[in-house]
């Protein structure tokens, strides 16, 4: 698991581990459906949908499948990112919003 950097004062540390593991399970399992995230980590489905809609949209892709007759949206990573990049982009924006 990434590090968090010291001068990086974005969120909560809950959030940022929240984050952490979520780009992991994706790293480790790409084109997985939000509900089996959540079961590997243990979070309910629309505390990783959260994180996902929130914090990771710039490096996800959404592929939409149908299963007998069940949608499933399907989560892919584009981007080889890490935590770190994630809060350097959340800092930024912050700053354009207070400036």
């Amino acid at each position: 698991m990434s590090t968090i950097p010291k001068n990086v004062k974005v969120m909560e540390k809950a959030t940022i581990k929240k984050i952490a593991r979520v780009l992991e399970v994706l790293k480790q399992n790409p084109g997985m459906h939000i509900r089996g995230i959540a079961k590997i980590l243990n979070y309910m489905p629309g505390t990783v949908a959260w994180i996902i809609n929130r914090y990771l949209y710039r490096y996800v892709k959404f592929e939409l499948t149908e299963i007998g007759g069940f949608k499933i949206k399907y989560v892919r990573l584009v981007k080889d990112v890490d935590v770190e990049d994630v809060l350097k982009v959340i800092e930024v924006q912050r700053k354009i919003r207070n400036v």
